[in-house]
């Protein structure tokens, strides 16, 4: 039966994230779904180590998140949808301070849940199985347990992985960055991005800023630190099922 795996990430920079990381997993460009409709708007198609199809879908903001989501499940009678992934940044502090109100919550990925299914079964934490386990949704946040450090950005985000990851391949450039940002002269509001943007001015200019949260899937290293973490979270185990599963 024809069917497909859904990736709901938040922007473009997730989705260079992921589109590294599932290379880098073996998963190859796909074009077309499996109804033969082309893959387009911003979205990517690829074809699993093990044939299934995967749908990487940046939602352009993660208050569109849970809407697609629902959207795209209502549908799942007509075009089966396997499996289902909500990924987003958790937002909350890397000192436990709680995430801002427009974070997108493990609970609210479990009312969509409960929502679409009200028999709906949860067999681990962050997974929801709907219609007798035909459909699998899986909550998936980006987060590091390190702890917090003038060289980590605060906030848990993709872009406080992607520093951590690179911190522990490469500490002096962490201590640069750190220094480099202490010392600016009025400095704005503190922001995720802050550090990973220093990075990409200091060693990844020529690369552009999608091409960065990609490129780091091509240095050992970092994938070595960045596997360590999302093995840590639980991310690594998901994101392999979800490629190896038909």
């Amino acid at each position: 039966m024809k069917s497909e795996t859904i990736l709901l990430c938040e922007g473009y920079y997730d989705r260079a994230f992921w589109d590294g990381w599932l290379r880098y997993l073996g998963c190859v460009e796909e074009r077309s779904d499996p109804w033969s409709k082309p893959v387009r708007g911003g979205q990517y198609g690829y074809r699993t180590p093990r044939d299934g199809f995967l749908r990487l879908t940046p939602c352009l903001g993660k208050d569109k998140i849970l809407p697609w989501a629902k959207q795209r499940l209502a549908g799942r009678r007509v075009e089966p949808v396997t499996a289902l992934f909500v990924c987003v940044d958790r937002d909350d502090g890397a000192d436990g301070s709680p995430a801002p109100e427009k974070a997108v919550s493990e609970a609210a990925v479990e009312g969509l849940a409960k929502k679409l299914d009200s028999g709906y079964e949860s067999p681990s934490p962050r997974e929801y199985l709907i219609d007798d386990g035909a459909t699998h949704i899986t909550y998936l946040p980006w987060w590091a347990s390190d702890p917090p450090d003038v060289q980590l950005p605060h906030q848990q985000t993709l872009e406080r992985l992607v520093c951590a990851a690179l911190a522990g391949v490469y500490p002096e450039r962490a201590r640069a960055v750190a220094a480099w940002l202490a010392g600016r002269p009025d400095p704005p509001k503190p922001d995720a991005k802050d550090h990973a943007w220093s990075y990409l001015a200091g060693w990844y200019a020529d690369h552009g800023c999608e091409a960065f949260f990609k490129c780091l899937w091509d240095d050992p290293g970092v994938v070595s630190e960045l596997r360590r973490r999302l093995e840590e979270t639980g991310a690594w185990k998901s994101v392999e099922e979800m490629c190896l599963a038909k």
